[in-house]
């Protein structure tokens, strides 16, 4: 036990809270980026390009390492199991809801396992890994970090397996983190928390508090987290819709990339301009109809998919045409 717990126990940690805060404003900047690329203010494949996944990922794991931080600190200031349960009780209500609005909204690419599911089947795992041996549990981070490059194999690509992330491909989903290699972010946040608390007596850190107003809206933002990350996506969505409706801007954008790509194609395959234009038009529209469209800027397809997309543009032309994906 820190010599300095007296301090801060039942109190929480303002450094936390910041941190939180921080990733949190990542999280609403990210999903910025893929808000105006859905209403076409910027091209839709950049959020899907390496630097906005990598920058995702970041995020990601410095919210699930928090996640890991916060069961040692929680555990070290006398929180039981019962005070556990309704704080991941009150999270897995809130990924239901996720799951629900976005099913109904986008059936096609619905949240089944975001960063909520995760965080609450990932602190029910690590919880036993509080108070276990540090390197037990480093061990253990690394397995389930690895994991996923080790056994990705077919059998695990049916839908019931999906959250386990060991399959060969990632499905249609707006989020997803799934138990492996996610778990392992939780457990090096409890490796960190343990490695920290070890040395609290002589570190500061468990009392700092935010001087400056940065620092304050920042600890605010990570104490009402789960607030902010439910209603921040319906307020930038709501306003984007405003914006696009009033002003018309980015209603064409995101398919003049994709129809450029096709139309030149198209016509080096032999085919007028005129018809490739309305070949183009044709394939997009139903890409769109079918809910292939994201899929088809994330090239993950399957080769289903693929046979699929082959089938709506040979149909949509009268002569042999490669598949358009943008």
């Amino acid at each position: 036990m820190p010599a300095n717990r007296a301090a801060w126990s039942g109190r929480r940690i303002a450094l936390v809270d910041a941190l939180r805060g921080a990733a949190l404003i990542g999280m609403i900047g990210y999903h910025l980026s893929w808000d105006l690329g859905y209403f076409r203010f910027i091209d839709g494949a950049i959020p899907l390009s390496p630097p906005f996944k990598a920058y995702a990922n970041v995020v990601a794991s410095t919210f699930l390492v928090l996640v890991g931080i916060s069961l040692v600190l929680a555990r070290e200031a006398g929180s039981g199991p019962s005070q556990a349960l309704r704080r991941l009780s009150i999270i897995a209500l809130a990924a239901a809801a996720v799951s629900l609005v976005t099913w109904y909204v986008f059936p096609e690419n619905f949240i089944f396992f975001g960063i909520l599911h995760c965080i609450v089947v990932s602190s029910v795992l690590a919880y036993p890994f509080v108070r276990a041996p540090p390197w037990l549990t480093g061990l253990a981070a690394i397995a389930c970090l690895v994991l996923p490059k080790v056994i990705a194999e077919p059998a695990f690509d049916p839908p019931h397996f999906w959250w386990l992330g060991l399959g060969t491909r990632a499905p249609a989903t707006f989020d997803y983190r799934p138990l492996f290699p996610w778990l392992g972010a939780v457990l090096a946040g409890v490796v960190v928390a343990r490695a920290t608390l070890a040395a609290a007596g002589k570190s500061p850190w468990l009392g700092w508090s935010p001087k400056s107003r940065p620092g304050k809206v920042l600890a605010w933002g990570g104490r009402h987290s789960l607030a902010i990350y439910l209603v921040h996506q319906p307020l930038l969505v709501g306003l984007l819709f405003v914006i696009a409706q009033v002003t018309g801007a980015g209603q064409e954008s995101g398919s003049a990339s994709f129809m450029r790509a096709c139309e030149t194609q198209c016509v080096g395959n032999g085919s007028d301009e005129v018809s490739c234009r309305a070949a183009c038009a044709c394939v997009f529209t139903e890409l769109r109809t079918q809910g292939l469209w994201a899929r088809a800027l994330t090239r993950e397809l399957s080769k289903d998919e693929n046979d699929q997309i082959a089938t709506i543009t040979r149909g949509c032309t009268p002569k042999p045409m490669e598949d358009p994906v943008p």
